[in-house]
């Protein structure tokens, strides 16, 4: 007999009209490690099975050589620390463009999931 299992999906926030410069650039970075969150989110569904659709917004600051600071949990609609730990560890491992001018970008990002 088969297990049926259901695939987690992750919805990434579309450009804004004016976005910034380098919008595109963290967005294609974000696409790549969505794999990542994905996982995190298939552990939250072990523990709630009612989590068919969440969304966190996630900040983060992207310094230097294109490393990732300040990495947090700006809001989540279902509250499971282990989940949005599981979030904010993967996003501080990633690794961007460096900055223009040696300068920082401040990052606001939606993610959405669902079963």
């Amino acid at each position: 007999m088969r297990a049926l299992i259901a695939v987690a999906l992750i919805a990434l926030a579309p450009a804004p009209a004016a976005a910034h410069p380098d919008a595109d650039v963290i967005r294609r970075v974000i696409r790549v490690h969505r794999g990542e969150l994905q996982r995190c989110y298939e552990g939250a569904l072990m523990r709630h099975r009612g989590a068919d659709r969440v969304q966190v917004m996630i900040a983060f600051t992207i310094v230097a050589r294109g490393v990732v600071a300040d990495t947090r949990v700006r809001s989540s609609s279902l509250d499971d620390a282990t989940f949005t730990t599981c979030l904010v560890d993967q996003v501080a491992t990633w690794r961007f463009p460096d900055p223009p001018k040696g300068g920082t970008i401040s990052v606001s990002y939606p993610f959405r999931f669902a079963r």
